[in-house]
């Protein structure tokens, strides 16, 4: 019986120090050039409130001291000398690929359709066609993020140009993500 309790036991130890291995760490970009994996627990007004992966104390320290937090879900904080907030951005959405092959889409299963219409707005001669695609692109993926989508299959893809309008594009696709693995029920 002993023996059974030490097993279970070790084996409940062994899952969280797993869990804490694989939880998502976030990148602190320090001013002085240094930069340390945490986990950021809160960011306050004058303070960044994280922990070391491997352990759960909690550390502070100034605001001002960091210039950049890179969030585990692809979100970047960029911050002044003062600890004031100048840019956040998220680019989760460049991890979800693109393609024109319908095959890549095997194994897959079906969010849901997207399309997308861009045009160049009034600085029309600037803009070239490889620009507005590259643009619309961008506006799938994250269109396609929102839904928990990893792939867009690009169905159709037309460019027009009217004499006297600006000139646009309009991308038909389907957004795909990995079919769930069902688990085996234990007898």
């Amino acid at each position: 019986m002993k023996i059974q309790n030490l097993l279970c036991l070790a084996l409940v130890g062994m899952l969280l120090l797993a869990s804490a291995s694989a939880q998502k760490k976030d990148l602190l970009r320090l001013r002085n050039g240094k930069s340390l994996e945490a986990v950021v627990i809160d960011l306050t007004n004058d303070s960044l409130h994280y922990r070391l992966p491997s352990l759960k104390k909690q550390y502070t320290m100034p605001r001002s001291a960091v210039e950049k937090i890179e969030y585990s879900d692809g979100t970047i904080v960029s911050l002044d000398e003062s600890g004031a907030v100048v840019a956040s951005v998220n680019e989760a959405w460049r991890t979800v690929g693109i393609t024109k092959k319908f095959n890549d889409t095997k194994g897959m299963i079906s969010v849901e359709k997207i399309d997308v219409t861009l045009t160049t707005g009034s600085n029309m001669q600037k803009t070239k066609p490889a620009e507005l695609e590259a643009s619309a692109m961008m506006q799938l993926q994250q269109q396609a993020l929102e839904k928990k989508a990893t792939l867009i299959y690009i169905k159709s893809s037309e460019f027009k140009t009217a004499y006297g309008e600006p000139p646009a594009i309009h991308i038909v696709g389907e957004s795909f993500r990995p079919i769930p693995q069902k688990r085996a029920k234990k007898k």
